[in-house]
């Protein structure tokens, strides 16, 4: 089949209305679009700031092996120990929401204190340094959302073309987004189980 894709495999999956609600606010329709638009404002220069910086050791520590010594990382990089198909949905929908979830709320909380501050003189922050600290930390947080809505691009334009590459996903595998084997099989393609992992992208740290 040639019209293999995240969408087919995702209304593959019949996803509920919630769920399909949420993939849709996970995933940008245009991949591409999205994709050059955060090199436009920067994202890449963020995702090399942090990972050189306060991401380093946390990547480095949250790094573990599996029984062949193949290092894993769950939420700052594609698993190397699945395929690369494989390893593309399990960062999309794994370690780049669990990174962006973590930002949000903090970006969201940034914005509300600084619009009350100019609405309200008694509202936080209430002085010079609190305004810089409050305007910086939103800064922040609201760049590490973009950084994984980056990546998530990233993983999901993989796996399209993966696909469209013929690549093949295996059967076992499952995951909450129901992007997974089963809805490859559903999709009308014989699945060939993947026996060695794939080398696949580090989003963070090229």
């Amino acid at each position: 089949m040639n019209d293999l894709s995240y969408e087919s495999l995702r209304d593959a999956a019949d996803p509920s209305l919630i769920k399909r609600g949420l993939l849709r606010y996970l995933v940008p329709k245009n991949r591409e679009t999205s994709i050059k638009r955060h090199k436009r404002i920067g994202t890449p220069i963020v995702k090399k700031i942090v990972m050189g910086t306060v991401g380093w050791p946390i990547n480095h520590f949250n790094r573990k092996y599996n029984d062949t010594g193949v290092a894993i990382v769950k939420h700052y990089n594609m698993s190397r120990d699945k395929g690369r198909v494989e390893g593309a949905i399990s960062f999309a929908f794994g370690g780049s929401v669990f990174s962006e979830a973590i930002h949000l709320p903090f970006g969201v909380w940034g914005l509300y204190a600084l619009s009350s501050d100019q609405i309200n003189d008694t509202g936080p922050p209430t002085t010079s340094l609190e305004l810089v600290a409050t305007a910086g930390a939103t800064a922040l947080n609201l760049s590490l959302v973009a950084l994984q809505r980056y990546n998530r691009s990233r993983a999901i334009h993989i796996l399209d073309k993966s696909l469209e590459n013929g690549r093949e996903i295996n059967p076992s595998f499952r995951n909450w987004s129901g992007v997974d084997g089963q809805a490859y099989q559903s999709v009308g393609k014989e699945p060939i189980c993947v026996t060695s992992p794939a080398q696949t992208a580090d989003f963070l740290h090229h």
